[in-house]
């Protein structure tokens, strides 16, 4: 008999928007839902796809959490 681990999942609330200025450009947000709210910021849609494959393959190892604003600040290298 096989031992099953409870399968592993993060929920989000996700906010796009496009920022003011002479080139709008698209911002991103997630908003973790969870007990412990955090929300990671992206200033393009490449921050955020690369975050979502790092965060689906290595977990939160590169996420550094700025304990005064409650934001994390995503790290595509390990800290």
């Amino acid at each position: 008999m096989t031992r099953q681990t409870a399968p592993q999942y993060q929920s989000f609330l996700l906010r796009c928007w496009q920022a003011e200025g002479d080139k709008p450009e698209w911002r991103f947000a997630l908003r973790d839902v969870s007990a412990d709210p955090r929300e990671h910021n992206f200033g393009d849609l490449d921050g955020l796809v690369a975050y979502l494959q790092t965060m689906t393959t290595t977990g939160f190892k590169n996420e550094r959490i700025d304990a005064n604003e409650n934001q994390s600040v995503y790290s595509p290298n390990p800290l």
